[in-house]
């Protein structure tokens, strides 16, 4: 099989644009599917809400500006507008602003420019960088054509395929399982199988425990990455495609109906691992892992200690009500007996002994019950070796039989809920 990802090169290497000074619906399709940069001039306040997958932020007008003319658009009209912004942006200002998108385009010299609908402000930027001997196109319709039309993408692609869950207590290793598909794929430069990341993609563990230090991306930011990666997976239709067990929420970013209820009704693979096995992983992904790149962002390992020990507190509090008063108690002092022996002694095992309490008081009880209510769904259970090795020894074709012959088609009755917004 082809290596998708010298395919994706190859391709962007012959992308060309049919109107020079406009780059069409499909080709700005074709673009973020190649992962061609792009130049967002909109405001930092309008990026942040949410961007084209690929996109850099060099505003033509700050959040100050933009707000300005906007007043004086709906007091005066578009002229006065229009003046107001070429006086704010003007002599020192506007030479700044051209030189970082100089130097940008000069680094990604294939680069898409837009703005909110590929009006006025992309235009602007165009013909000055124009009259500064450099020509970019510009993406017809702006950033919200562009985010309708991944909206579409996202609500349709993922019904094509063929969605298997790896489930298992919180623990397990569902994630590890996923990266080592990954690491397989990648080394031997084939893709037998669609792997999808949900926690990557919305930067989040999942469980009140998963946030990660840096924050979540944007709603929106979180929907066109998953409708970039449905893009990347067009043709292979006929692979399974593997995700993690995930509720609508992921932190909180919520996912859509179109790659939720697949994962509400599709096949079971159940990770069974043993109590300590599953505290040892935590141990090391929600405690050791994060000191230590706390320590390498803040060079303090006290402060990223103390700030740890914060963050798992905060946690706690977190699912209090599902845990009830006197068990968050206890938790909480357990917690805080561990991480007061690993600030006097660098002691990490006693860490082990608040983990197995959350796990047997309130993750466990929480994933049986729905395992029960589901157990119709499995078509696998062992451990975390034995499930990657049994997704590897069957071809594609088994999974899809396997589909098919267990009628997972078949849609449940759950109440839609769409969050795709513009």
């Amino acid at each position: 099989m082809a290596n998708p990802q010298k395919e994706l090169e190859k391709e962007s290497e012959q992308l060309s644009f049919t109107n020079g000074a406009e780059a069409s619906g499909l080709e700005i399709l074709k673009a973020i599917r190649n992962g061609v940069p792009l130049l967002d001039v909109r405001a930092p306040v309008e990026f942040k809400e949410g961007s084209l997958p690929g996109a850099v932020n060099l505003p033509i007008l700050n959040d100050e500006e933009r707000h300005l003319i906007g007043t004086c658009y709906k007091q005066n009209g578009q002229d006065a507008a229009i003046a107001l912004g070429m006086k704010l942006v003007s002599g020192e200002v506007k030479q700044s602003r051209i030189e970082g998108w100089k130097k940008f385009l000069g680094e990604n010299p294939n680069a898409l420019l837009y703005c909110f609908r590929g009006g006025l402000r992309s235009k602007t930027a165009q013909t000055w960088l124009a009259e500064a001997g450099i020509s970019v196109p510009r993406v017809e319709g702006g950033y919200k054509k562009t985010r309708q039309e991944l909206i579409k993408i996202l609500s349709d692609k993922p019904q094509a395929f063929r969605f298997f869950i790896i489930t298992g207590t919180t623990g397990c290793g569902k994630t590890r399982v996923l990266h080592q598909l990954v690491k397989s794929a990648q080394a031997n430069a084939a893709a037998p199988a669609n792997l999808l990341d949900l926690e990557a993609l919305a930067n989040h563990k999942g469980s009140a425990f998963g946030r990660e230090i840096d924050p979540q991306p944007s709603q929106i930011d979180f929907e066109n990455a998953l409708a970039l990666q449905f893009m990347r997976w067009e043709g292979r239709e006929q692979l399974p495609l593997f995700a993690e067990d995930e509720s609508r929420m992921i932190g909180k970013r919520v996912q859509v109906d179109s790659v939720y209820l697949p994962l509400r009704v599709g096949p079971l693979l159940v990770i069974e691992e043993s109590t300590e096995s599953r505290t040892t992983l935590i141990l090391e992904e929600y405690l050791q892992a994060p000191y230590q790149e706390r320590i390498k962002r803040s060079g303090k390992p006290d402060q990223a200690l103390q700030d740890l020990r914060a963050f798992h507190l905060e946690s706690v509090k977190m699912i209090s009500k599902g845990l009830g008063g006197l068990r968050a108690q206890q938790l909480t002092t357990l917690m805080n007996q561990a991480f007061d022996l690993t600030q006097a002694k660098g002691d990490w095992e006693a860490h082990h002994t608040w983990i197995s309490f959350v796990l047997r008081e309130y993750y466990d009880p929480f994933y049986l019950k729905h395992l029960e209510k589901e157990k119709e769904r499995i078509v696998f259970k062992g451990s975390r070796a034995e499930l990657f090795n049994w997704i590897q020894s069957n071809p594609p074709e088994n999974f899809m039989r396997m589909y098919e012959c267990g009628d997972f088609s078949k849609v449940r009755k759950l109440v839609p809920h769409s969050v795709l917004t513009e």
